[in-house]
């Protein structure tokens, strides 16, 4: 039995017995930021801010700036509870068990709090900033003054912006792999390592094992195309998530040896 096909055979014991607690913890993050969004949508349609087909009409109006401005701030400060759900995962590789509690450990504390907003902060905006620097196909997209929805482009603009786009999802998942991946998952076993402790200073555990994670994540491709179907997201990502943390959980230990 090859290395990924035993983390993913444990990962499934582990979550045998446990699949309720990490599937609503999931649940509960994905309906808050479901939430967020349609009152965001909710807001700029009764400030008269967006047409019938969703369209801001004007970006740099003061109550489109606040209304989208107070969305984020929301996200921002509801972040920490994508922290808890990969501690769901994180305390089920540690103890074998886990409960639907645990989701709001981040927000137990002010200091915990905080600190735990200044690390997606970081860890978000590092993320932004490399995969859109590096996004291939935004580049292409405005150099040709089109997108693939488009109608009657031309054959060789549309082999142009495909090809774009496969290189900004690579380049998407490599930052996410190096950028977010770990780091998410480090900080929610360990939290006392801090912001800092789990972004810049874990840089070298994070090439160390890059390839690692990257081959991980390989085996959960079939997993993840049929997320286009949505339900099976609920049964892909806290497998993933908890496959994940089962091997950093060894890494660092192994590290630590």
């Amino acid at each position: 039995m090859s290395k990924n096909a035993l983390i993913k055979k444990q990962a499934r014991l582990l979550l045998r017995g446990n699949w309720v607690p990490i599937i609503v913890g999931w649940v509960i993050v994905m309906l808050t930021y479901i939430t967020l969004f349609y009152m965001q949508s909710l807001m700029l349609l009764v400030f008269d801010q967006i047409d019938s087909d969703g369209k801001i009409y004007n970006m740099l109006e003061p109550a489109t700036i606040l209304i989208v401005l107070a969305s984020y701030l929301c996200m921002v400060f509801f972040s920490p509870l994508i922290n808890g759900a990969i501690r769901l995962s994180a305390n089920l590789v540690k103890n074998r068990q886990t409960y639907t509690n645990e989701m709001f450990y981040f927000f137990s504390k002010p200091k915990l709090y905080f600190k735990t907003i200044l690390f997606n902060m970081i860890v978000v905006w590092f993320f932004l900033f490399i995969s859109k620097l590096a996004d291939a196909y935004g580049y292409a997209s405005a150099f040709l003054s089109a997108n693939l929805g488009d109608s009657d482009l031309p054959p060789e603009n549309v082999l142009i912006l495909l090809a774009a786009l496969a290189v900004s999802i690579v380049v998407y998942v490599m930052a996410y792999f190096l950028l977010v991946h770990y780091q998410m998952i480090v900080y929610s076993i360990e939290p006392e390592r801090g912001a800092f402790g789990c972004t810049f200073l874990l840089v070298p555990f994070v090439f160390k094992h890059f390839g690692k994670a990257l081959s991980l994540f390989c085996g959960f491709i079939g997993w993840f195309s049929l997320c286009f179907f949505v339900v099976p997201a609920m049964y892909t990502v806290p497998y993933f998530i908890t496959a994940s943390a089962n091997e950093v959980y060894w890494l660092l230990k192994k590290e630590r040896q």
